[in-house]
């Protein structure tokens, strides 16, 4: 039993446990007593290592579980498969595509969908898992239209979606249903601008208005070999002074913030000043944003003169 369930995140089904000799019966007494846990329909059997699981391991948890509770042809696909790529995203909803013809009854915490969108897949341990851009758009879909717009803005950022992927999603999507292919063309209007957050939409306006010229947006920040090492949001090359803005969600999650931690650790290892602008001080402040712009660029001009 035990070398079963290592195999499978932990997790056997009742009817494996049954067929090892553990009765139904036995069953819900190891259950009641703690001994075992439920989760999404299966019995998690393995004991702990004392050691709290990352977010890596209750999403592999959650994709053998549903592979084992749904069968092979179901589809994990939403938050979980896009952090299983190694896309981080905080949003929590487990969203699976099964077979539309299928039946399955209502399981805590899933969200099952019957749309008859053909999605590419990659082979999980028990199950399939989307790929991240149809997993992408499905979590879109699925969170709250404030949330998709953050999440759009991150994903454009890190070169997640592009404008050929953008418009194979739109096209899987056609006649599926209204309301999502208007937010999925909301989006991608969105990214026909160009800029990758409201947050630089704004930016770029305070610094037109200012008369701050010469500012790139993202901006990519390479090597001596030519590699990318960064895309900064705006930069003035010639001063190495890069401006970043946070989104006006707080909500990226631990992995996210030491990930951006270390980028601009690394953008001014390479010599680079770098100001971080919040949305709240660009729509209150912008008087001070402008202000502490001007004053660091005097700064670099009078560095650069003196080098």
């Amino acid at each position: 039993m035990q070398e079963l369930a290592q195999r499978q995140s932990g997790l056997v089904t009742a009817k494996q446990a049954a067929e090892r000799g553990v009765s139904a019966r036995v069953q819900k007494r190891l259950v009641e007593s703690g001994t075992w846990t439920r989760h999404l329909g299966c019995l998690v059997v393995s004991a702990s290592t004392g050691t709290p699981p990352t977010r890596l391991d209750n999403d592999r948890r959650d994709a053998t579980a549903i592979g084992l509770r749904l069968g092979p042809d179901a589809i994990v696909s939403g938050p979980t498969a896009l952090r299983l790529q190694q896309w981080h995203v905080s949003a929590s909803d487990l969203i699976v595509s099964t077979n539309p013809m299928h039946n399955y009854n209502r399981i805590p915490g899933l969200r099952i969908l019957r749309d008859g969108v053909e999605r590419r897949t990659i082979a999980g341990v028990t199950c399939r898992i989307a790929r991240r851009d149809f997993a992408l758009v499905d979590t879109l879909l699925h969170i709250s239209l404030d949330d998709a717009f953050e999440l759009f803005d991150q994903a454009m950022q890190r070169h997640w979606v592009t404008s050929q992927t953008w418009g194979l999603a739109l096209e899987l999507r056609a006649g599926k249903g209204r309301n999502g292919v208007t937010r999925l063309r909301q989006l991608e209007r969105r990214l026909a601008e160009g800029s990758h957050s409201e947050g630089e939409r704004v930016m770029r306006r305070l610094l037109t208005r200012a008369g701050l010229r010469g500012w790139k947006s993202n901006y990519a920040l390479r090597s001596r070999d030519g590699r990318i090492l960064a895309e900064l949001d705006f930069a003035l090359p010639r001063l190495k002074l890069c401006i970043e803005i946070d989104g006006r969600a707080a909500h990226s999650g631990r992995e996210q913030f030491e990930l951006d931690r270390r980028r601009q650790n690394l953008i001014q290892l390479h010599g680079w000043m770098v100001l971080r602008f919040t949305w709240w001080q660009l729509i209150n402040e912008p008087e001070t944003v402008v202000a502490h712009i001007r004053a660091a660029i005097a700064l670099r001009e009078r560095d650069v003169a003196v080098a």
